[in-house]
């Protein structure tokens, strides 16, 4: 048995799917339901904790045939999917990033960041992530630690190197909370982008513990990157390296995601599964290479938005996204409130300072901005659902609270202080102000992300409740149970066909959800009807120019005589104003020579010329043209 700790659970045990014995029992059912066509495919999750995930999916493949492979497989900034994986792609977690950063205005998330460090002393986010990785190994992890530390220095031995046992385990904890992915794929041989990261892990731990020596580090590289290593050590090495890699995911999965971004509150937008506040996705060139990558490599992955892991739904961080553009007066808010509300602090035993602090505080001040409802109805509900997630979010963060020694003093706090904010007038006006003002803009946003996930390459990936406004936090509020009743009848009650009058209506009734549920609906027509152009077709960049040009981003998808144009707008509040249309003033779309002169609008049902957005954008600030000329 090997331990799956991707939660520090020690009695979840992974079976040796490596052994062929083990892997035939074990796949039996799944197999049966693959060639009954009771399922068209699979999700593996968390495939970093296998051991050697190349080999297992090769085995799946061979087992499964052409049935329908994804993995749960969080990438780092700039990672790839290996391209040698025989499977349709990932979960979509990638795509939550890609749109957590792109929707965040750059100038107001950097002004956002460097107040937030200053107002609470906290590190940059890589910094921490490197001390929560560090954290949940002393703490997590200790036996596994102590394991591998002793695997290494009996690698050590059969090399003829002596080296002291402690430094080498200090060295090896090092470089693993150095490493910037998830885990490496090293087997017989070493890629080179593999060999990159080790090499960056091994160079920036040298930078952060300077006080190993040289000659242990050297003898790290040797190890990580197989360099020089005799036959009488190979068998020891590459158990030693196996256990390793299967060692580093868990960590990272328990330093950043249920740690590090549980601390961290720059911007709850970007902490979130599969997104990083420091690996946003800034430009429109930036996402065209993406998403053109994506059509070639991977054109059956899966676009995601919200999901079960999501630690806040997307229409949340939708909200939230905000922010980004107008940081002073969130900056202001936050500063006036932190001051006013110092008399809802309170003292707990073991500590002097008077809590929630600044930092507890914006996670509280943005929370209750993201899931504020949209109908006075739901407010009952909010103080309960805010009481669980508070305490999840302090256990989770592992500073005064944790699952293993729950500081229940805390986290009263907690909910005491955010229920007094409930209660406080004041707090509530300026509190609704904003959310007036943000909601409406975090909806434009919620609704062009969906836009850019229908007709992106992939496959659009729907979580349960989020066809119309969901505003959940993470487990168990995004798990509550769905009214699946009244999204039917929600459905049912769209107009058809639509016309600019509906669409007209439909955006200006949107806190009743039907707009998001529209949208969904063309977008799904459209994908049915175009079935190979949506699956297989080019992915063509469209450039705009004009005034605005930096807040649209559109791109064609085209397949012989057959086109689709997706445009939607970001940063709505630096262009808003009435009407709709004329806010664009001269911006237009770079279509190419041959793209046709006629397209249908099938969100509004007008016909345009797809280029004027004064004219392509008159009714909704996004569109899905068809070309009909």
């Amino acid at each position: 048995i090997n331990y799956r700790r991707f939660f520090d659970i020690t009695d979840l045990a992974g079976v040796r799917v490596e052994d062929s014995d083990v892997f035939a029992v074990t796949h039996s059912l799944i197999l049966e339901l693959v060639r009954t066509d009771q399922i068209d495919g699979v999700r593996v999750d968390h495939v970093d904790g296998l051991r050697d995930p190349y080999a297992y999916l090769h085995d799946l493949r061979r087992t499964l045939g052409d049935a329908y492979v994804l993995v749960e497989k969080i990438l780092a900034p700039k990672e790839e999917l290996r391209e040698n994986w025989p499977i349709e792609g990932t979960t979509g977690y990638d795509f939550v990033g890609v749109m957590a950063g792109f929707f965040c205005e750059p100038d107001g998330l950097h002004a956002l960041t460097e107040r937030y460090q200053q107002r609470t002393g906290m590190p940059s986010f890589a910094e921490l992530v490197y001390q929560k990785k560090k954290h949940v190994m002393r703490v997590l992890f200790p036996g596994e630690l102590r394991a591998l530390s002793g695997e290494l220095n009996r690698v050590a031995a059969r090399l003829g190197v002596a080296l002291p046992a402690a430094t080498v385990a200090a060295c090896l904890t090092e470089v693993s909370a150095s490493l910037e992915v998830y885990r490496t794929y090293v087997a017989e041989d070493i890629d080179g982008y593999d060999r990159c990261v080790l090499k960056q892990a091994i160079t920036a731990a040298r930078h952060r513990a300077p006080e190993i020596t040289d000659d242990v580090y050297g003898f790290m590289r040797r190890i990580l990157l197989k360099e020089d290593i005799p036959e009488a050590a190979e068998r020891a090495h590459a158990d030693f390296l196996a256990n390793w890699q299967q060692f580093t995911g868990p960590v990272m999965a328990k330093g950043l995601e249920d740690t590090a971004c549980y601390n961290y509150h720059a911007l709850l937008a970007l902490c979130e599964v599969g997104a990083r506040p420091d690996g946003a996705v800034a430009s429109s060139e930036q996402l065209h290479e993406i998403l053109a990558r994506r059509a070639r490599r991977w054109p059956y992955t899966l676009n995601a938005s919200s999901t079960h892991d999501s630690k806040r739904s997307e229409d949340v961080r939708a909200r939230l996204q905000v922010i980004t553009e107008m940081p002073e007066r969130w900056l202001n808010l936050v500063a006036g409130w932190i001051e006013r509300h110092a008399r809802y602090q309170q003292n707990v035993a073991g500590s002097d300072e008077r809590l929630p602090g600044a930092n507890e505080q914006l996670l509280i001040y943005q929370t209750l901005l993201g899931v504020w409802p949209l109908h006075e109805r739901e407010e009952a509900g909010l103080p309960d659902r805010l009481r669980a997630f508070l305490q999840k979010a302090a256990r989770e963060a592992k500073d005064v609270s944790s699952w293993r020694a729950p500081n229940e003093a805390y986290e009263k706090t907690l909910s005491d202080f955010t229920e007094r904010l409930l209660a406080d007038d004041e707090f509530r006006r300026e509190l609704r102000a904003l959310h007036e003002d943000v909601s409406w803009f975090g909806a434009l946003n919620s609704l062009s992300q969906l836009v850019l996930k229908l007709t992106a390459p992939g496959i659009p990936d729907v979580y349960q409740g989020n066809e119309s406004w969901l505003y959940a936090l993470v487990d168990p509020d995004n798990r509550r149970p769905v009214d699946f009743q009244a999204l039917a009848a929600q459905l049912a009650s769209l107009p058809d066909p639509i016309t600019p009058a509906s669409a007209t209506e439909l955006l200006r009734d949107w806190p009743d959800g039907r707009i998001k549920m529209h949208v969904t609906r063309a977008g799904l027509q459209l994908r049915r009807s175009k079935l190979q152009l949506m699956a297989n077709g080019d992915y063509l960049p469209i450039g705009a120019r004009g005034h605005f040009a930096r807040n649209v981003v559109a791109f064609a998808r085209r397949r012989e005589h057959e086109w689709v144009l997706t445009i939607t707008g970001r940063f709505y509040s630096q262009v808003a104003r009435a009407p709709l249309g004329a806010m664009w003033g001269d911006t237009a779309l770079e279509l190419p020579a041959d793209a046709p002169r006629a397209w249908t609008n099938l969100l509004t049902g007008e016909v345009s010329d797809g280029s004027k957005l004064e004219g392509v954008l008159a009714t909704l600030p996004f569109a899905l043209l068809v070309a009909t000329a």
